[in-house]
């Protein structure tokens, strides 16, 4: 599994939210502390401080591609449409935190993995994991 994966599965596990958790893998690439990626990002988690809405796994990574991304607004905007409908082919369709929670569609993305030992089963046992970690791919494969 990538560097930047364990690292995010390792904020979340230790009890940061789905967004402070993508953020701090990538906080170099924002040119943020690990620190301060955590505090910015504190009120994503439970999509957008337990409202249900937008991923904060997905938020995190749209801020990611903000940051980094040297182009246009247009391009910026383009990026983050392929990482949202990549993301949303994983989750059936859906962005939204409290539609991607539905039982099936992250057995689905847990189903399609391959890891073994402690991470497997971190994956099976925490829902949001999955989105987390779906983040950061959707943010390795867009840079």
């Amino acid at each position: 599994m990538e560097e930047k994966k364990i690292k995010a599965l390792e904020y979340f596990e230790l009890g940061n939210n789905c967004g402070q958790s993508v953020a701090m893998a990538f906080a170099d690439e924002m040119g943020l502390s690990e620190e301060q990626a955590q505090v910015v990002t504190k009120a994503l988690g439970s999509g957008m401080g337990g409202q249900g809405e937008i991923c904060g796994a997905m938020a995190a990574a749209a801020m990611v591609i903000g940051a980094r991304e040297k182009g246009s607004k247009a391009e910026v905007y383009k990026k983050i449409r392929e990482a949202g409908d990549a993301f949303r082919k994983t989750f059936g369709g859906h962005i939204r935190c409290e539609e991607i929670l539905k039982e099936d569609r992250v057995a689905q993305y847990q189903s399609e993995q391959s890891l073994e030992g402690h991470w497997g089963d971190f994956l099976s046992r925490r829902p949001c994991a999955a989105c987390v970690a779906k983040a950061v791919e959707v943010l390795m494969e867009n840079k």
